[in-house]
Formats: structure tokens, C-alpha cells, sequence
């Protein structure tokens, strides 16, 4: 058994096979209801890259060459948008195969990262689980837990349309002084208004749910428009349900996402309205409308999955209400670097 730095520009093709299993093998286990992971998809996603972070890749292997644990950390740029406290933080995510899983490969595998000199400067450390097995490992240096994400699924074949369409027209009555269209993706006269709403909704998550991250404006529009564009580089398309005003301005604001390589799936983004037309339904109205958009013009689509915050139960009862089934959530947890070592014994 030996740990390994992934080469992603270098790798051979019998590595990214080899890195293919192990990602396809994952993926069946935790989204049993989703397509086959391609060797495509897979290349797409280990090739890109960020300007604003560094991402690495580092594997276990076992005797014969074949990948029994991965590890990913990522860390901020410096740049003049970037903050100092941004620079301090890294984060890394650990995958295991179930037949490895409570051996300490994970912990190995920390302790390798810890010790690599490109992390002597961080001085904060994030840690992402989802499952028991991961809590477990999270839970065993005393890290602070700093959010909780859920991921629900709505499937098409097992929803009740007809309650979708009587919340839609309820949600109709109560917000009667609005009008919702939904449109094909993001046109050049709207992207001002879509970050601007985007970019509000997103500082107010923050300010709720995860106090711990630092709020930068500029860098996090850079963001939003980097994934952009790297989402139609992969043929991600969106349709957008715009929530205006008699007046014509945006007070609201839902998004989901096709996949060319999964043409069963569509994911949902941010949905969002402003304070001052919140409790009039807006939320159910732009997201059963979007449902039952996908199910009249994209037949072949089996579900849509979505993420919330634990603490966001405004959205997560909607999406209940909606039909949406939740999975185990994935949870962060905050150290100190130099804790962290002293519990794995490396200073």
C-alpha cells in the first residue's frame, strides 16, 4: 500500500480507468437511482481547473495498482480579490471503498497532507463527511461542526402531480401581483440582474448558516461566472424561473440544470425572493412551476436533486411539501491545523 500524487495532465489511460472505477463505484453506492459515472465525465471533472484555487488529488493504492482511497484538498489563490483569511483555510474531502473503510486509511492519508510543506501556512482545516462512517472519522479529532447540508431527491414517477398543481395554483392566488417566466438559460441583458439577486441571497446564507466563511462580494461573482462557464464548457444547460413585479423588477429568482452525460437528471441552484415578497408563496410558485415545465417538455427526466442547509427549514419544508426525499447530510467540520497534528501525533 502506497500513497500517491494524481498527475491529472499525465495520467495514462489505464489511470483514468483505474481512477473511473473507483469514482463509478462511489457514486453507485451513495446515488443507487442515478446514471453510470463515464470515463468522459470523469476526465471532465478531474481536468478542471479554477483561477481563484489550487486543487490536488492524492490516492492510496493497494498491492496491484488499484485505488482504495482518495483524498482532494483545495486552497484559495492569492490574489488582490482574495482575503487573508480565505488563504488561511484548506479543505479536503476523503472517499474510501466500503471494503477499506475503518482501517485508518483516512487517517493515513491526513497525516500524509498534513505533513506536505505546501499546507505549513494554513492554519484552519475543513473537513466534509456524509454517512456514519465519515462523522465517525470527523468526529474522532473534535472538530467543529460549522454546516449541514442536505441532499433531497423528487422523482418524477412517484410524485403526486396533483397536489404540485394545487400548490402551484394556491401559491398563483397569493402572489397574483407577480408574474413568473421561465426561460432558456441566461441571456446577456439578465446576467446583471442574476448576479445581483444571486450574489444578495448568497451573503444572506452566509450570515445564517455559516458564519465561519468570510463574504467577498467581487470574488464570489468571479465565481458564480467561472462556474458558468464551466458548466456550458460540459454542456450543462439551466432553465430559470424569473419572479418580476408590476413594475418589472426581479424579486425572485429559481435555476435548475440538465446534464448531457445524465439526460435522467436535472439539479436545482439557488431559489431565492426578496424580503419584501417573501410569504406569498413565491418560492413553491417558481419551483412547482419549473416541475411542471421539466415534466411536459422533458419527458425522459427521472428526478431532480437538491441541496439545503440543516438550519435553512423555511426551504427544506417546501421541499418536503414538494415531494423531495432527503438523504444523510454531508457535514463540515473546522480545525485548527495545529490541533489537528497534536491529535495525529505529528508535532
Amino acid at each position: 500500500m502506497n500513497i500517491e500524487k494524481l498527475d491529472i495532465p499525465n495520467l495514462t489511460e489505464n489511470e483514468w480507468n483505474e481512477l473511473h472505477d473507483f469514482t463509478a463505484e462511489l457514486f453507485a453506492e451513495f446515488y443507487p437511482h442515478q446514471s453510470k459515472v463515464t470515463l468522459e465525465y470523469v476526465k471532465e471533472i478531474f481536468k478542471e481547473s479554477s483561477k481563484d484555487s489550487f486543487a490536488e488529488h492524492f490516492v492510496v493504492m493497494d498491492g496491484y495498482n488499484k485505488i482504495i482511497a482518495k483524498a482532494r484538498f483545495s486552497y484559495a489563490k492569492p490574489s488582490p480579490e482574495t482575503k487573508e483569511s480565505d488563504l488561511d483555510n484548506v479543505f479536503i474531502d476523503f472517499r474510501v471503498r466500503k471494503p477499506y473503510r475503518r482501517k485508518k486509511l483516512a487517517t493515513e492519508l491526513l497525516s500524509y497532507l498534513l505533513k506536505n510543506e505546501i499546507l505549513e501556512r494554513h492554519t484552519r482545516i475543513r473537513l466534509s463527511a456524509g454517512g456514519s462512517p465519515g462523522y465517525e472519522f470527523c468526529e474522532s479529532f473534535g472538530g467543529k461542526i460549522t454546516s449541514e447540508k442536505y441532499e433531497s431527491s423528487f422523482f418524477f414517477d412517484e410524485a403526486d402531480w396533483e397536489k404540485i398543481e394545487n400548490l402551484n395554483s394556491e401559491a398563483r392566488e397569493k402572489s397574483s401581483d407577480v408574474s413568473v417566466v421561465i426561460t432558456d438559460g441566461l441571456s446577456k441583458e439578465d446576467e446583471a440582474e442574476y448576479y445581483d439577486i444571486y450574489l444578495n441571497m448568497e451573503e444572506e446564507i452566509l450570515s445564517k448558516y455559516d458564519k465561519s466563511r468570510v463574504f467577498n462580494r467581487d470574488l464570489m461573482k468571479k465565481e458564480f461566472i467561472e462556474s458558468k462557464k464551466s458548466k456550458e464548457a460540459l454542456g450543462i444547460k439551466s432553465l430559470i424561473a424569473w419572479a418580476r413585479d408590476d413594475s418589472g423588477k426581479l424579486v425572485g429568482l429559481s435555476e435548475i440544470f440538465s446534464y448531457p452525460d445524465n439526460p435522467k437528471k436535472f439539479s436545482t441552484d439557488l431559489t431565492g425572493v426578496i424580503k419584501e415578497h417573501r410569504k406569498k408563496g413565491l418560492s413553491i410558485r417558481m419551483k412547482t412551476e419549473l416541475l411542471l415545465h421539466v415534466k411536459k417538455n422533458f419527458p425522459h427526466v427521472k428526478f431532480i436533486v437538491t441541496f439545503n442547509d440543516k438550519d435553512n427549514a423555511v426551504m427544506r419544508g417546501i421541499n418536503t411539501k414538494l415531494g423531495f426525499v432527503p438523504d444523510e447530510p454531508t457535514r463540515s467540520f473546522l480545525y485548527k491545523t495545529d490541533e489537528l497534528k497534536k491529535k495525529l501525533g505529528i508535532i
